[in-house]
């Protein structure tokens, strides 16, 4: 009879490890001789067949998906997308996605992560007609002209954050919105791998 504790050991490593197939197979494996029936075969679908990722909005999941254990039934006020059997992306708001970034990071194989509340500062070079996007970092819940602040904790996780001579941190410009909203999953993912004891992973490239 396999136990909670292997079930846990397997779910870590498909948490350590996203990208392994083999591993969420394994997981599979375990919790059907466990008994949840439905939600290994759900896996194993998905892990094996060519589906796209699945998107799900909030308040609109069924109580009974199969990708989500009885015990385990998050979710309720994000969206996100579903993929080879598990949860991958959320878009959250960043009052919740910091009170339950612990629990979503320990039960989901997150990689991608949108801040439904928070967008870039736009600015344009006075030397130029460059346009760039960048984020606030340590502004909290405060606002910065028309750009809402990142937390300390999210912020220094931003991909090239430096510090000037000032002791402020420094994020690096982004050439687009879509390049300075990659940065803030990199960012948010980080975190929350960091938060639980996860190791880091190879961030997505942006747009992928």
């Amino acid at each position: 009879m396999i136990t909670q504790s292997t079930i846990d050991s397997l779910l870590w490593a498909v948490l350590e490890e996203p990208d392994r197939d083999d591993v969420r197979l394994v997981y599979a494996d375990a919790i059907d001789e466990a008994g949840e029936t439905e939600r290994a075969a759900y896996i194993r679908e998905r892990v094996l067949e060519p589906y796209g990722k699945l998107h799900f909005t909030a308040g609109a999941i069924g109580m009974a998906e199969p990708w989500r254990s009885p015990e385990k039934r998050r979710f309720l006020d994000a969206s996100g997308t579903v993929h080879r059997g598990f949860v991958v992306g959320v878009e959250i708001s960043c009052e919740y996605f910091l009170k339950h970034a612990e629990t979503l990071f320990s039960e989901q194989p997150i990689t991608e992560v949108r801040l439904t509340c928070r967008r870039p500062h736009w600015m344009r070079s006075r030397r130029s007609d460059m346009q760039f996007w960048h984020w606030a970092v340590g502004l909290e819940d405060r606002t910065y002209g028309n750009v809402d602040g990142l937390p300390n904790c999210i912020g220094e996780w931003l991909p090239g954050l430096r510090i000037d001579k000032r002791g402020n941190l420094r994020e690096l410009r982004h050439d687009s919105e879509e390049a300075a909203f990659w940065a803030l999953s990199v960012a948010c993912v980080a975190w929350g791998r960091e938060l639980v004891g996860l190791p880091q992973i190879e961030p997505p490239q942006v747009g992928g």
